[in-house]
């Protein structure tokens, strides 16, 4: 998809001549496939009915232990812990658990379409 730069700053994208990158809102640089996905996510949005999730990729042991806690604890916590499970394979997954590490990290959220016909709130 060709974009304008309007689009890229309405998506909250932004050049950086001095690295020759772009950049999202947070200043971590994204892919032009990342950017092209930020541009065109507020239209999917609306047109395929998604929901949406603003994320923030957990690396330091103190708020991963405290994630566990919470999540171990049985109340409601703001924690979400993740395995990509789609190989058997002893490392088959680490690939794709890295490209959804960097996707967390880049776009900093996670697009989910809702089921048809369920109300806005389901699973």
């Amino acid at each position: 998809m060709a974009v304008g730069a309007g689009a890229l700053e309405s998506a909250g994208i932004s050049w950086d001549a001095d690295s020759g990158t772009l950049r999202n809102s947070k200043g971590v640089p994204v892919s032009f496939a990342q950017a092209d996905a930020l541009v065109a996510a507020p239209a999917a949005r609306k047109a395929i009915a998604v929901n949406t999730y603003t994320t923030a990729l957990l690396t330091a042991g103190e708020e991963m232990a405290r994630a566990r806690a919470e999540l171990t604890g049985g109340g409601p916590c703001d924690y979400v812990i993740l395995r990509v499970a789609e190989s058997s394979g002893k490392y088959g997954n680490v690939n794709r658990a890295g490209e959804l590490r960097q996707l967390v990290e880049g776009l900093a959220g996670i697009d989910r379409a809702r089921h048809i016909g369920a109300p806005d709130d389901s699973p």
